[in-house]
């Protein structure tokens, strides 16, 4: 099994953008004949979504740019940017490179993109603390989220949101525990069949399947928090957007212990444990 342990790496920061202009799923009209708003509503948790005409490093960028203030971070500093999405700015080449040079960020820094969905704010940061355990690397951001101008009429269900977690070495730190799974005999469950190379030319599922997880696993709904409701699913940015948007006030004022878990596409899940102390939490960006 997929077990991995990195040490001497602390959570510094988290902060998430997103789109001021909001979508009320109650007040949809002719998405479908068979779109019934208040059903659709009580079944996935999602009211209201943020959609508007940015792309997913767009909300990365101003979301970067609050949480390196609020760190004091000198920009010179940060040694990695990993970029976790599945709407990158282009098909080549990877975003991270953009953010980089955007972020006014050294010319040595390490850069790289992940394509992966929900499960892809764990993924990510187990790459991050991976490249930092052995101290080779001193801070570093993940930048995850997803921002594609098609859901916003097409699917109730997607918001658009991008996050950013700052990391930084710090010798003795417990650091990360993770656990990573793939089916890939499920690849096509979510899919978008066309556009790559072989046909040329998706989180906070839905509350329903959150809640039947809940309950499966006997776990007190006060110690599983959501943003669904006001954001919809936003894919990779779900973990840190409730975060931020749901726990600052608990989460910067003592030591607290996490259990985060993505799954989705691939279909593949990932699962973090980790503690944090003394952390800065943005306040959401709204562009």
């Amino acid at each position: 099994m997929a077990f991995l342990e990195f040490k001497n790496v602390r959570l510094a920061g988290i902060s998430a953008g997103v789109p001021k202009k909001v979508i009320n799923n109650l007040e949809l009209q002719n998405l479908s004949k068979d779109y019934d708003a208040a059903a659709f509503v009580e079944t996935t948790g999602v009211k209201e979504r943020r959609v508007d005409n940015f792309t997913t490093s767009d909300l990365c960028l101003v979301a970067a740019e609050q949480l390196i203030k609020d760190l004091n971070w000198v920009k010179s500093e940060i040694e990695a940017i990993i970029f976790v999405s599945q709407t990158t700015d282009y098909y080549l080449p990877a975003t991270a490179c953009i953010l980089q040079d955007k972020l006014g960020l050294s010319k040595e820094c390490y850069a790289s993109d992940v394509v992966i969905g929900c499960s892809g704010w764990v993924y990510g940061l187990s790459n991050v603390v991976s490249l930092m355990s052995f101290g080779g690397i001193k801070k570093a951001l993940l930048m995850a989220g997803d921002a594609k101008r098609a859901f916003e009429d097409e699917d109730p269900l997607f918001g658009f949101a991008g996050t950013v977690t700052a990391l930084e070495y710090k010798e003795g730190d417990e650091g990360f525990k993770f656990h990573f799974g793939t089916d890939g005999s499920g690849f096509d469950a979510i899919i978008v069949p066309d556009g790559g190379a072989r046909n040329q030319i998706t989180h906070q599922a839905n509350m329903k399947m959150n809640n039947m997880i809940m309950k499966k696993l006997k776990l007190d709904p006060e110690k599983v928090p959501t943003c669904m409701y006001n954001f919809g699913n936003t894919s990779s940015a779900s973990i840190p957007l409730t975060i931020v948007t749901q726990l600052k006030s608990k989460f910067e004022s003592k030591p607290t212990k996490f259990i985060c878990c993505g799954f989705g596409v691939g279909l593949s899940w990932g699962t973090v444990a980790f503690e944090t102390n003394n952390v800065i939490i943005s306040d959401l960006v709204e562009i």
